[in-house]
């Protein structure tokens, strides 16, 4: 629908989905402890895999996730990741975003019984992405919802259109 020549609404289209391998699946993360931001910590990500229509390949084993707590219990990610795509140069991710609540997602990767509905996990992402077939991602305004699978994190990325 338009109103005054606006259109009021988004509409997505499906990128890639992305799986993350942790540095937590073997060790924790570092803690940097209680900050007047919240409880922070840096975690790494030493790899993965994505896969989708604008993209396919493996992260480099370099990524980090400077992330914290909030004291009303969202964890709010601070993600850094490098992409190497099978059809070109690679390019760097960032990612921002909040899961609320972090709670529910730890007894979930624990193995626990744990209503995933209630998890909202909600990331805006940006690109930095030298010239070749994937530049158009530095103008594409992309957000991704997350998930556990196992011990890895899972996203699925859209670009707003």
């Amino acid at each position: 629908m338009e109103i005054d020549g606006w259109k009021d609404d988004f509409s997505t289209e499906f990128l890639f989905e992305m799986e993350l391998a942790l540095l937590s699946e073997t060790q924790g993360p570092w803690s940097i402890g209680d900050t007047p931001s919240g409880r922070r910590f840096v975690g790494g990500i030493v790899g993965g895999t994505f896969e989708g229509p604008a993209a396919t390949g493996k992260l480099a084993p370099v990524g980090t996730d400077f992330a914290w707590i909030r004291p009303d219990g969202v964890l709010v990610p601070n993600v850094d990741l490098v992409l190497e795509p099978s059809d070109g140069p690679a390019f760097a991710l960032h990612y921002e975003g909040m899961i609320d609540s972090w709670l529910d997602l730890q007894r979930l990767r624990q193995g626990e019984d744990v209503d995933v509905s209630r998890i909202n996990w909600t990331i805006v992402a940006n690109f930095d992405v030298p010239e070749g077939p994937h530049e158009w991602l530095n103008r594409a305004v992309v957000a991704a919802r997350g998930r556990v699978v196992g011990k890895r994190f899972r996203y699925r990325f859209f670009r707003l259109v």
